[in-house]
């Protein structure tokens, strides 16, 4: 067996073993019900020791390379220097603890020189998307409460229609390592701009002040109403998922990790935390490389990747996966989906020495929070419905599989999945209702989060069995049926406008969308009425036209009958 393969098996099983130790409650019980009653999670640090290691980093090995993107590359000391920049910026400007500052910065360099510059500077960076329409980015900056942003002026194009919307906000730009500054173009007069170019970057003007309780970051998911619903991440849920993370799979530094999602994308924290607290570099790609990074990988000696199974999927459909191709390659970590058992076994067959790890955990309790080591032996006993299992909680997590009163379910028998832990997020952004509705007490007093998700319980853990409401995961991203529904109400007002998942070989790759044959709207303008709200992946694929809709019993739209139509 190769040596690498039984250090994972030993890391695996330490993290079992410690997990186990948290457990309170007799044996007997355990093996009756998959709640597992734990004492309260421990608070984390008093402030950010992810920050502290990259700052630590730029001061030990100031010359090593952290960023890496098409046409530069930007040292520790380089980043921190620009993060210095903002964070003094940001406090000149009044700019309080635990405020929001908004990222109109897309994925490039700039992205990480501000969210950094924020959290120097005590606050919670809010990241927007470059490919978002106007409107949404709206929604997204409003929500927030956001007074301050940060702004690339090479997107200047892009965020050009969002600008005049903003009241009062400051805008501060100059964090750029070859920017150009917006000069002196008519953008917006209710806002102030300012540069951080003329700012100290070598130290920060202030005696930084963070709490492990204050927020780290805030993104906004697709929302069952149509409006986006933001999540509040603090310090402590962070700072927990990556201690996990280091026991489960240490990092070295100097190693390389790729980038292949936007900050707007939770997981995107995984690989830019796990190589900036490590003295790692970062590699950030565009689009042309997210969904195939094998040349990439290989060109750059990527040692980590953290990918959507739909790329897993994509680079195996393309037969990159071969024995041999990506030598560097150390580990491989899926998330944001289910996992197909067949891309899996694919990754181990080509890199045998390599960690294979599937990763579960909703935006609510911080990237992930479940794990499941892949080796080709043990998915081919443990895969269930051709999808490979979520395994067993960090050990930050506590798991309860639930039925509809929300008491535990026998070992087996299938629940919804609750979480709990020092990960959970603290609710939704400004939203007690909805907080309510999701974060709940149980009857062990403890607060957890219905993640909506079938689940039950097999010897090497849990398997993911699909979900209890309309929510999707495509390519990665959360999509709530009714969100795209209330964009398409809003396009072809008819009660039989609908919104259905398009699936091929039992996975989630698309929307399709059926109307009225009498609609008067062409397809077009219904596209480009939807996609005034809508970011591109939420947008439907396929639109069909019906004379006459399909019901059930009880004279509802028999959805059922329409997927089927699609895959017809």
């Amino acid at each position: 067996m190769p040596i690498r393969t039984v250090a994972q098996g030993i890391r695996c099983q330490r993290i079992t073993e410690h997990l186990a130790r948290r457990k309170a409650g007799s044996e007997r019980k355990r093996k009756q019900t998959l709640s597992q009653p734990a004492p309260s999670p421990t608070p984390g640090p008093e402030k950010p020791v992810l920050l502290d290691r990259f700052l630590q980093t730029a001061s030990d090995a100031p010359s090593a390379p952290a960023l890496h993107w098409d046409g530069g590359t930007a040292t520790y000391s380089q980043l921190s220097c620009q993060a210095f920049r903002v964070a003094n910026c940001l406090k000149r400007c009044g700019f309080a603890g635990n405020s929001t500052c908004v990222l109109l910065t897309g994925s490039g360099p700039v992205s990480y020189a501000g969210l950094l510059g924020i959290l120097l500077a005590g606050g919670c960076y809010v990241p927007t998307g470059e490919h978002w329409p106007p409107r949404r980015n709206l929604s997204v900056i409003r929500q927030s409460k956001a007074r301050f942003c940060i702004l690339d002026p090479a997107l200047l194009p892009v965020y050009r229609d969002l600008l005049p919307e903003l009241e009062d906000m400051c805008i501060i730009t100059g964090a750029g390592f070859s920017e150009k500054e917006p000069g002196d173009q008519p953008l917006n007069s209710s806002c102030s701009w300012l540069s951080c170019a003329a700012c100290p970057g070598d130290r920060l003007e202030f005696t930084p002040s963070r709490s492990g309780n204050d927020y780290f970051y805030l993104l906004f998911t697709s929302g069952s109403t149509g409006t986006p619903k933001g999540v509040g991440i603090t310090g402590n849920a962070v700072e927990a998922y990556f201690s996990c993370l280091a026991e489960l799979a240490p990092v070295s530094q100097g190693e390389r990790f790729i980038q292949l999602h936007s900050l707007t994308f939770d997981v995107a924290e995984h690989a830019m935390w796990r190589s900036l607290s490590s003295g790692g570099c970062l590699y950030l790609t565009g689009e042309d490389v997210r969904f195939m990074p094998g040349a990439f990988i290989r060109r750059h000696r990527i040692t980590e990747m953290m990918a959507v199974p739909a790329t897993g999927s994509m680079m195996l459909r393309m037969r990159v996966l071969r024995p041999g191709a990506f030598p560097d390659l150390r580990r491989i970590f899926f998330c944001g989906e289910a996992l197909p058992a067949a891309t899996a076994a694919a990754f181990c067959s080509a890199l045998p020495e390599a960690m294979v790890c599937n990763l579960y955990g909703p935006t609510e309790v911080t990237i992930a929070c479940l794990f499941y080591l892949v080796t080709k032996e043990k998915l081919a006993k443990d895969a269930i419905n051709s999808y490979t299992p979520i395994g067993r909680p960090l050990p930050s997590t506590r798991i309860r599989v639930a039925d509809s009163s929300l008491a535990p379910v026998r070992n087996g028998e299938t629940g919804e999945l609750l979480l709990a832990g020092s990960q959970l997020a603290p609710g939704y952004w400004d939203d007690p209702d909805k907080t309510a509705a999701a974060f709940v007490t149980a009857d062990d007093g403890c607060v957890w989060y219905r993640t909506g998700d079938l689940v039950r319980s097999t010897g090497c853990g849990l398997c993911y069995l699909g979900r209890r409401d309309t929510m999707l995961k495509i390519r990665g991203h959360r999509v709530e049926l009714a969100e795209v529904e209330s964009a398409l109400a809003k396009a072809v007002p008819s009660p039989f406008a609908v919104a259905v998942p398009r699936m091929r070989a039992g996975e989630v790759t698309g929307i399709g969308i059926f109307v009225p044959a009498d609609c008067k709207v062409t397809d077009e303008e219904i596209i480009r009425q939807m996609g005034l709200t809508l970011p591109p992946y939420m947008l439907p694929d396929t639109i069909r036209r019906l004379e006459s809709f399909p019901l059930n019993a009880n004279g509802k739209i028999d959805r059922g009958r329409l997927r089927d139509m699609l895959t017809s």
